[in-house]
C-alpha cells in the first residue's frame, strides 16, 4: 500500500507538476497513512523500514516539485531519503569536525585556496552548530504558522524555546500610520514622500522586523544568526545537514567563528572574493533559483556553496547574518536615502552596493516556503497571501 501510496502521488506530481493536487487528494489515494488529526503522517511512512520507498520514489521525482509532510519537505533532492536513517551519502563531502568517511571534502573552484581548522562547535540553546540566536518572523494573528513552526522544530530535535520570535510590534496599520512615520523612515533610510504601492504597505512591517533584527545581531557579537520567516519548512534530516553547511563554510574560510574578525573597510570585495568579505549565507530555495556549476537535474548532486555578490536574496525566508555582515548591511542602508523596497529586493540592493559583504548561497536549498509547496498538513495561512 506504501509504495502505490507513493507512486500514485507521484503520478500526479508528473501530471500536473503538483499545481493542482491537494491534501484531499493525498488523504484519497493514501488514506492509511493519514492521520488521525488531519496531516499526512510520514512519521507511519517511516516506520515500515521500506528503505527503498525513496530510492523508487527518486526515479519519478519532477525536478521542481516539493511535498510537505508532518514538518518535513521532500524535494527533487531529498525524496531520496524517504525512510532512510541518514542523509544521502553526497553530504559526507561536507564533512563534521569528528567525521572521517574516506570521503573527499568539497572544495570551492577558486584560485589560491587554503582550508581552515574547524573545530566543533561550543553548545548552543538551539543544538544547531555555531549559531546564536534563531529568530522567527512572524504576526500574532497567524496562529497556524507558529504552531506548525513550533512542531516543525519539535520534529527536528531543535528545542522550540530557542526562538527568538518577532511577532509585533510592527504590522500593517503600525507600520504605515503617521504616528510611526519618523520612525519607519529612519529605520529604514526612505526618501520623503509617500510610502509606495499596495505591496509597500503590504510588506512595510516584515521589512522592518528583518531591519531590527539586523541591528540587534549587530549590537550582539553574533557568531552567526538564523533568521526564518513564518512559513519556512525544512528539509529531511536539517539540523545535520545545516551543521555540515556551517562546518563547510568554516572550514573553506567562508565564515570565521571570531565575531568580530571582519573585512576591512579599504576592501572593496570582487563578486567571487571567498576570504576576505563580511559573509551572509542563504540556505533558502526561491522559485528554482540554484547557482549554475550546481547540477541541479542530478538527484544525488553534491552540495555546494557559490558567492553571489550580485545576487544577494533567494527569497529572505532562510539565511543567516553574523556580526560583520549585519554592520555591513546596516552600513550600507545609511550610504544614501532609498525608495521602499520589499525586504527580497532590499538584501540584493545592500548586498550589491555594500563594499565588503559577500553573500554566498547553500545548493541544494534545505529551507522551503510553505506558500511554495504542496501541503499535506494543510497549514491554512499557506494557501493565502499575507499580511
Amino acid at each position: 500500500m506504501l509504495l502505490l501510496c507513493v507512486m500514485t502521488l507521484l503520478g500526479f506530481l508528473l501530471l500536473e507538476n503538483g499545481s493542482h493536487i491537494t491534501s484531499q487528494t493525498a488523504t484519497f489515494v493514501c488514506g492509511s497513512f493519514h492521520a488521525p488529526g488531519g496531516s499526512f503522517d510520514s512519521v507511519k511512512i517511516l516506520a515500515t523500514g521500506q528503505s527503498h520507498i525513496g530510492r523508487v520514489a527518486s526515479l519519478f521525482f519532477p525536478l521542481n516539485a516539493t511535498i510537505y509532510v508532518d514538518g518535513t519537505v521532500y524535494d527533487f533532492y531529498s525524496i531520496g531519503e524517504l525512510g532512510q536513517l541518514l542523509p544521502s551519502s553526497q553530504w559526507l563531502t561536507f564533512p563534521l569536525p569528528t567525521e572521517t568517511s574516506g570521503v573527499s571534502p568539497w572544495i570551492p573552484k577558486i584560485e589560491s585556496y587554503r582550508a581552515f581548522n574547524y573545530p566543533e562547535s561550543p553548545q548552543t540553546k538551539s543544538g544547531l552548530a555555531y549559531v546564536d540566536k534563531i529568530y522567527v518572523i512572524s504576526d500574532p494573528t497567524l496562529h497556524d504558522r507558529i504552531e506548525n513552526i513550533k512542531r516543525m522544530f519539535v520534529r527536528h530535535n531543535i528545542p522550540p524555546d530557542s526562538i527568538e520570535w518577532r511577532l509585533g510590534r510592527w504590522n500593517r496599520a503600525t507600520c504605515t500610520s503617521k504616528k510611526n512615520q519618523e520612525e519607519v523612515y529612519r529605520t529604514l533610510n526612505l526618501e520623503d514622500g509617500p510610502l509606495g504601492d499596495e505591496a509597500a504597505h503590504r510588506y512595510c512591517a516584515v521589512t522592518m522586523k528583518h531591519v531590527e533584527i539586523w541591528q540587534e545581531i549587530a549590537t550582539n557579537s553574533s557568531t552567526l544568526s538564523l533568521i526564518l520567516e513564518d512559513d519556512a519548512v525544512f528539509v529531511p534530516f536539517f539540523k545535520e545537514k545545516f551543521d555540515r553547511f556551517v562546518y563547510t563554510a568554516i572550514r573553506t574560510g567562508a565564515l570565521k567563528t571570531d565575531p568580530n574578525n571582519c573585512a576591512s573597510g579599504r576592501v572593496h570585495v570582487s563578486k567571487n572574493e571567498w576570504f576576505e568579505q563580511d559573509p551572509a549565507f542563504v540556505i533558502g530555495s526561491c522559485v528554482g533559483l540554484r547557482d549554475s556549476s550546481f547540477s541541479s537535474n542530478v538527484s544525488n548532486a553534491h552540495p555546494l556553496l557559490s558567492t553571489h555578490k550580485e545576487k544577494f536574496s533567494r527569497c529572505a525566508h532562510a539565511y543567516l547574518l553574523n556580526s560583520c555582515s549585519a554592520r555591513a548591511l546596516l552600513k550600507q542602508l545609511h550610504v544614501q536615502k532609498y525608495k521602499f523596497l520589499v525586504i527580497d529586493w532590499l538584501q540584493t540592493y545592500l548586498g550589491l552596493l555594500s563594499p565588503t559583504l559577500q553573500p554566498f548561497w547553500l545548493d541544494p536549498a534545505i529551507v522551503y516556503q510553505g506558500n511554495m509547496v504542496l501541503d499535506l498538513d494543510e497549514i491554512p495561512s499557506f494557501r493565502r497571501s499575507t499580511p
